[in-house]
């Protein structure tokens, strides 16, 4: 009564429930009541989402109001509007978007390339001795925790952690006895950037790599800009960077790949090269994300430059495993293997040649990763 009839700061009120309101007479302390039941047409719209804005919400999202979305979600008819329910459609948006794959979530906005080159003598030395002599540089690398059991169980993601370093920056490690002081990658980048004119992004693994890179970049590359972000940086600072790169004509975005957060979009640059994967494939999809948008200037591509015969070439599989299980998901069934391998260009023989299964001298089964055994 206070807050409807008495207060002097109310102009309009309005009560909603699913029970009608009981008017009295005039002489009530609750009167002047005017009624509106879901039969009613002045305010129909407003109990959920009309079909225009439901089309508009879906589309939105790279979905389609289509006849199945009508029966499952279509819930009332109030006045002279079909109206949807804004929670189920929330739960369905949530719902595609989780199990939409990249493909069907970008359109054709992307396209995914992947470049395979050959480890360099450097490359292999450092390769060869990760497999076969892991044990012996193990902690020149990492310091052991004084547990034996929590030892042998950090091994495997020890050694695979430097068979991903030595895909980045094998110059650095152990074993690299090659002539050139930086490895084949970037070659291979620099003449993918020099093929191109426009602006280009470069993804890195690490500081260390960023740093390689920005020394080489330095040399090939004197008359083109160069923008270096990196998590050190200020967010404010990265920001102007970034506005900067998009000015340019020409410009090299030189970042490591945790360094564009969520909220960075660069939707103007067209060509993103990662020189190297990570275990985290989240992490790499959060970075080419930013420059794939729904306001991107044409087609983003995005290159992954990988070694042959090398752990990159499992890591990209995890990406095209993620999409088939996000296919699976939602439709329930899986497409030939060969059609989003093919789609992607991966080679699966390392798993197969790192992982055996075997006997012991005492015939035993073992499971064993490159020289190491990991179970029995």
């Amino acid at each position: 009564h206070n807050a409807l009839k008495t207060s002097n700061s109310l102009q309009y009120g309005m009560l909603t429930g699913i029970q009608r309101v009981a008017k009295e007479n005039i002489f009530s302390e609750l009167n002047n009541l005017s009624v509106y039941t879901v039969g009613d047409e002045a305010y129909s719209k407003y109990f959920g989402f009309t079909t225009q804005e439901t089309k508009e919400l879906l589309e939105y999202y790279q979905m389609e109001l289509n006849e199945e979305v009508k029966k499952m979600y279509d819930g009332y008819h109030i006045g002279n509007q079909d109206i949807y329910n804004p929670d189920q459609l929330r739960a369905l948006i949530d719902k595609t978007i989780i199990t939409r794959s990249f493909k069907e979530f970008a359109g054709d906005r992307y396209s995914i390339s992947s470049v395979k080159i050959e480890q360099g003598p450097g490359e292999k030395a450092v390769y060869e001795t990760i497999l076969k002599e892991f044990y012996r540089i193990c902690y020149l690398y990492f310091e052991s925790s004084k547990n034996e059991r929590k030892e042998a169980g950090l091994r495997i993601i020890r050694q695979i952690k430097l068979l991903i370093r030595a895909c980045s920056t094998p110059n650095t490690m152990i074993g690299y006895d090659g002539d050139e002081p930086f490895p084949r990658k970037t070659r291979c980048i620099a003449d993918i950037i020099r093929a191109y004119p426009e602006k280009i992004a470069v993804g890195c693994t690490s500081l260390e790599a960023l740093d390689m890179y920005v020394d080489y970049f330095g040399m090939a590359f004197p008359q083109r800009p160069l923008f270096i972000v990196h998590g050190a940086i200020p967010m404010k600072k990265r920001k102007t960077i970034i506005e900067r790169f998009e000015n340019s004509q020409d410009g090299i975005l030189l970042c490591t790949q945790q360094s564009l957060k969520s909220s960075v979009n660069i939707p103007s640059c067209r060509k993103v090269i990662l020189e190297a994967l990570q275990w985290n494939i989240s992490k790499m999809e959060q970075f080419f994300f930013r420059f794939i948008r729904l306001d991107s200037v044409g087609t983003v591509n995005v290159t992954f430059v990988t070694y042959k015969d090398s752990i990159e070439q499992n890591l990209y599989a995890l990406i095209a495993t993620k999409e088939r299980l996000t296919e699976f998901m939602k439709y329930g069934e899986l497409r030939e293997q060969s059609e989003i391998f093919d789609e992607l260009d991966i080679s699966l023989s390392l798993i197969e040649e790192m992982l055996q299964r075997g006997r012991d001298e005492n015939g035993k089964l073992y499971i064993g990763w490159g020289g190491q055994k990991i179970a029995a």
